[in-house]
């Protein structure tokens, strides 16, 4: 830890210094708190001029790394050995628990102090993606994208699944390692079909069985929404999960899709092209921007999202290989769901 004597970091950074020096390191033996006043089993360092961490709160560290007299702690001359006396955290000049994590992930670099976050709260080890990027067909990823937004995803489940039911389609591809051939998919253009033949009210209330709409204000029923997206695509030749593909990266295109009411932040367009295979991009939504934010100590734009994940996804690769920016993305977004649920108290 030298060169950051003095300094406040969460763990997360803690272990992204580490793993910049020892790409090595097993990061699940690195416990800051054993180095510092408080903890039971803690290192022989703790109360000599040797002790590399002070705790401030749960997470958070100021740095020692050496003699405590130089940082002019003359409470450091309490007995060697963890105690319920901890040293007073009122001595150390903290900003908020907010600056901390910005100054430090400024330090290490934020893309840094993104992949430490990864590695210490998301199990990237034979980490896979769900069904649903193994669709059987391309109206099936339409469908999931656009009423995705906004919503519990257990409804989207249950749209997509309604529409295969209702049609006797195959929801998901077997196995889900080999692209079907097109003759074995449903083409967009017959969910275009079913669209006009039924309308999208009918639709909403009939097959989807679901009649949110794009939003609470204005908004037009994601069955609607869907039709509009699905024009879109056949009108430039895509019918297939094939021609998605080499599209994925058509701007013309996506502002296109952009105008369709509910899709103007282009979420559901990046979602769409990851449910078809493209393995490059994210899908920026409330559970992604509030782990990077955890992470960085401050507030993150929509834009920031795919470039913070793309950078801290070539940090983590050479330890994960298989990891992709869309399997990182899934990754953090179940973790965070998980995380947003009430705990069960015990007793």
């Amino acid at each position: 830890m030298q060169g950051h004597r003095g300094e406040t970091l969460t763990t997360a950074q803690i272990r992204a210094i580490v793993l910049r020096g020892f790409p090595q390191f097993n990061v699940g033996s690195l416990l800051p708190n054993d180095h510092g006043s408080g903890n039971k089993s803690c290192c022989w360092c703790v109360g000599t001029k040797d002790q590399i961490f002070n705790p401030i709160r749960s997470g958070l560290y100021r740095v020692f790394s050496g003699r405590a007299a130089s940082l002019g702690r003359a409470d450091m001359t309490q007995p060697a050995g963890c105690s319920k006396a901890e040293f007073q955290v009122k001595n150390n000049p903290t900003v908020g628990p907010q600056g901390d994590l910005a100054a430090a992930a400024a330090k290490i670099g934020e893309p840094h102090a993104i992949a430490a976050c990864c590695v210490a709260e998301l199990r990237l080890e034979g980490a896979k993606l769900g069904n649903e990027y193994f669709y059987q067909s391309l109206p099936q990823c339409v469908i999931d994208a656009v009423y995705s937004i906004g919503v519990r995803y257990e409804g989207v489940q249950n749209a997509v699944r309604r529409y295969c039911d209702h049609f006797g389609l195959q929801e998901f591809r077997q196995p889900r390692d080999r692209m079907p051939a097109t003759s074995e998919q449903q083409p967009l253009s017959a969910l275009v079909e079913q669209l006009v033949r039924l309308g999208a009210e009918r639709f909403a209330r009939e097959v989807a069985r679901n009649s949110q709409r794009t939003s609470a204000r204005g908004g037009i029923l994601k069955s609607d929404a869907v039709f509009r997206f699905s024009t879109v695509l056949r009108e430039r030749g895509i019918n297939f999960l094939q021609d998605a593909r080499a599209v994925a990266l058509d701007g013309n295109l996506e502002a296109q899709l952009r105008r369709i009411p509910g899709q103007g932040t282009g979420i559901s367009i990046s979602y769409f092209f990851m449910l078809t295979g493209t393995e490059d991009f994210v899908k920026p939504d409330r559970w992604i921007t509030s782990f990077l934010q955890r992470c960085l100590g401050r507030d993150v734009g929509l834009q920031e999202v795919q470039p913070l994940l793309t950078e801290a996804c070539e940090i983590l690769r050479p330890r994960y290989p298989h990891l992709t920016p869309r399997l990182l993305d899934y990754l953090i977004w179940g973790h965070e769901r998980a995380r947003s649920q009430p705990r069960r108290r015990c007793g």
